[in-house]
């Protein structure tokens, strides 16, 4: 088999030739990889393309997720309602609140992802990008959204955010509403350029800050909804904060892969939900992938493979994107774990 076809028989709840291994990269782990700066990265298309096919070419056992993404860190989503996008030359671009007032949610009009924000000069990067990757033999196979609570976070202020939740819960579910069809519209303005995508991405790590009461008020319908309405397209979910206490509610909202926090024992999610959904983790990215050695990267490869291997439905990854400045020998070292430990009879 190659990547892929292990990657899709993971997703599927099956046991393919060996445990496959996908790694989720943005802009500050691809342009670590190439030692250029974030704003290099996002500006001279050059150096994009040199950053994503170098660790294809380097690790081609490895599918990098969602692969070939047109990102700003967390702006995109939140640009297109008109937040202010603080730039920095190396380093994550954060939006900035633009709600003072609780009242001025009435006032925020629904984006259209071909006029707003960043969404227009991401699809014609996209384009653009598109025809020199199938020159190359590559294909684009994942679009992505940032999720609609952590959008809405942003717009309101993360710790306001969650005070509203409970103060003024009939204002954020105007909110959550508005961002929820944003991400939907958003997924669909990338599926309708890009040539046979199999999936969609949805990045959100709200749901893990919230109680069992107010995930199932404000979260889980508006993830349900962007789910069900991508039925057709393989569909993964992100979320790195711990969701223990949400897991068989948050399990049910419709995703196929789930890429959970490395604060969650593997054993436990994979007894949990590892008959409803596919795991990919959770190997804890910064103490160990970026920071540890190899030999203590293969020793968690091997326990996280070990303890959720079994019964197929599982992929080896970081409980979350990889960080900046990850040695290549310890994404090496995953490899070798696999190679050792994964294979199926």
């Amino acid at each position: 088999m190659d990547k892929w076809e292990r990657f899709l028989k993971a997703a599927n709840l099956e046991e393919p030739d060996e445990v496959p291994i996908a790694l989720i990269v943005d802009s500050p782990s691809l342009s670590g990889f190439i030692n250029t700066t974030t704003l290099k990265y996002y500006l001279i298309q050059e150096e994009w393309q040199k950053a994503n096919l170098f660790i294809l070419n380097r690790f081609p056992e490895i599918v990098f997720f969602p692969g070939f993404w047109v990102e700003y860190g967390m702006l995109i989503e939140p640009s297109a309602f008109g937040a202010r996008l603080k730039w920095k030359k190396d380093g994550l671009p954060f939006p900035g609140p633009i709600i003072k007032k609780i009242e001025e949610i009435d006032e925020l009009e629904d984006p259209n992802p071909q006029t707003d924000g960043l969404m227009p000069l991401a699809l014609e990067l996209y384009e653009y990008y598109q025809k020199i990757l199938e020159s190359k033999g590559y294909t684009i196979k994942f679009v992505a959204s940032r999720g609609p609570l952590v959008t809405a976070a942003h717009l309101r202020g993360l710790s306001r955010f969650i005070a509203d939740l409970k103060l003024n819960p009939e204002w954020m579910h105007k909110l959550i509403e508005k961002t929820t069809k944003l991400c939907i519209k958003w997924l669909k303005a990338q599926l309708e350029i890009i040539n046979d995508p199999i999936g969609i991405f949805v990045l959100d790590d709200i749901p893990g800050l919230l109680s069992p009461k107010l995930f199932e008020e404000f979260g889980y319908k508006s993830l349900k909804n962007i789910f069900q309405e991508f039925s057709n397209k393989i569909r993964a979910f992100h979320c790195d904060s711990n969701t223990s206490h949400i897991l068989e509610k948050l399990s049910e909202v419709g995703f196929q892969i789930f890429n959970f926090s490395h604060l969650m024992d593997i054993a436990d999610v994979k007894r949990r939900i590892g008959n409803k959904v596919c795991l990919m983790g959770n190997i804890p990215p910064l103490e160990i992938l970026a920071k540890g050695k190899p030999e203590e990267v293969f020793e968690a490869s091997k326990q996280c493979i070990l303890k959720a291997k079994a019964g197929g439905g599982y992929i080896l990854s970081a409980g979350g994107g990889v960080p900046c400045a990850v040695p290549l020998e310890n994404i090496d070292a995953m490899i070798n774990a696999v190679k050792q430990y994964g294979k199926y009879p």
